[in-house]
């Protein structure tokens, strides 16, 4: 009998042992293929794993961030009396349509209720004060110029005020008289007063502000256009600018700013650079490449290295979020979200923004599985983008102490995911990444 696809023809069988040879060819196939299959689909379509160990609460190997009550106190020692809420949040990015949670206690039974959301961390502070005009701003109503001053509006006292300054009427953007008539206003700038705090100057070669009687130079053209218009510049010689003692100081970019030096990517935080740990953590925090600025060794020596900064912490001051479902636009600043006016929304426009909604994925009854408790949450996924964060609350009946608890996100194999995990392999590779350079 002749075997087909025969690798070893030097080798006879009896007739025997063909059928059984045959059948063991088949077998291998068939494991090779499923198994082929297997990690095929692990790979393309992974599932995600999340876990919290309350016995070592500042673990590096804790993939669920900050177990905390309603108050922001941490639950530290995994005790969570009855009725009583705790928080949690968790990153996973892909288009996943089920999440199964499991708590195991040290103590109790962890039966209760969980919630979720779909949002991230960021977008769920409390909402403060709308974000004002920047120091130095130069805007006006259809009457009255202004200048931008300690947070206040500075009204030069007719257009020949503005232009013994220097200033052109065109240098100020209009914006509509409701918009200004709440704003806190300052006083108006007097005939013997220089120039006020927060302007900005230029001598045709760099950029300065004022601030508390000094110039502070801008870095870079480009940190400077980071944060103002062009025309918010009042060109200057020397002498002018010789009245004001140079600071040592040097303003960069915006907050939010993403830059990449050498093989990093940060976050620009005030006067620290915050390197992105991966890309794995750049993409889940809803960032583009295209909006990375490669930086150069003098834009990057002004800043201090600040803390790494991973996919289980929130998105980080100067952050803009984009709401889809209102068109809303907001300013993360130290735990606080401040929405963006219309007519700020200009001056944050070099800040690529993240889509943000917030989306509820329902509640579950935890069942008892003697010191462990699960349920599972399921929904239809979102034809749009609305981020890979999510937040659980967890309500227990009786008084508990917990040891872990563990998150499975279940991914659904479909076209969007494989599309999804096409375009980041893409991005990963890509010369435009700096974390591949």
């Amino acid at each position: 009998m002749k075997i087909p696809f025969d690798l070893t023809p030097d080798i006879r069988l009896s007739e025997h042992h063909i059928p059984i040879y045959l059948a063991l060819r088949v077998v291998v196939l068939a494991l090779f293929l499923g198994f082929g299959t297997y990690v095929v689909l692990s790979t393309v379509f992974p599932d995600a794993d999340k876990y919290f160990d309350f016995r070592v609460y500042h673990g590096g190997a804790n993939t669920i961030a900050n177990p905390r009550f309603a108050d922001d106190t941490p639950v530290e020692s995994g005790a969570v009396p009855k009725d009583t809420d705790m928080i949690a949040n968790a990153t996973a990015s892909g288009d996943f349509s089920r999440i199964h949670f499991s708590f195991r206690a040290e103590t109790g039974s962890p039966t209760g209720m969980l919630t979720a959301i779909r949002a991230y961390r960021a977008f769920l502070a409390p909402v403060g004060e709308p974000v004002f005009f920047r120091d130095g701003s130069l805007i006006r109503d259809e009457e009255t110029f202004f200048i931008v001053s300690r947070k206040q509006l500075r009204a030069f006292a007719d257009e020949r005020a503005l232009r013994n300054r220097g200033y052109a009427p065109e240098q100020f953007r209009l914006v509509e008289s409701d918009t200004l008539r709440d704003l806190p206003k300052g006083q108006e700038i007097a005939d013997t007063e220089l120039l006020p705090n927060g302007a900005i100057l230029t001598d045709g070669a760099r950029y300065y502000q004022i601030r508390d009687g000094a110039r502070v130079s801008f870095v870079s053209d480009r940190a400077f256009s980071s944060r103002f218009r062009e025309e918010d510049a009042l060109s200057v010689d020397a002498g002018l600018l010789e009245a004001f003692p140079e600071s040592r100081e040097m303003i960069g970019f915006l907050d939010g700013t993403l830059v990449s030096y050498g093989e990093a990517v940060y976050v620009v935080e005030g006067s620290f650079l915050r390197p992105i740990d991966s890309p794995e953590t750049f993409l889940s925090k809803g960032y583009d490449w295209t909006s990375v600025i490669p930086i150069t060794g003098l834009e990057f020596g002004i800043y201090e290295r600040g803390r790494l900064y991973t996919e289980q912490q929130p998105h980080p001051n100067g952050t803009v979020f984009h709401e889809s479902s209102t068109g809303k636009r907001y300013l993360v600043r130290d735990g606080i979200r401040h929405e963006i006016p219309e007519s700020v929304v200009p001056q944050y426009e070099t800040i690529t923004a993240v889509s943000a909604d917030i989306v509820p994925l329902g509640e579950c009854a935890l069942v008892s599985e003697g010191k462990r408790a699960s349920c599972e949450l399921s929904w239809e996924p979102e034809e749009t983008e609305t981020g890979a964060e999510y937040q659980f609350v967890y309500r227990p009946d009786h008084d508990v102490t917990l040891r872990d608890m563990h998150a499975r996100f279940v991914r659904e194999i479909n076209r969007r995911n494989l599309d999804r995990f096409v375009a980041e392999t893409l991005q990963k590779i890509s010369i435009r990444s700096p974390f591949s350079r």
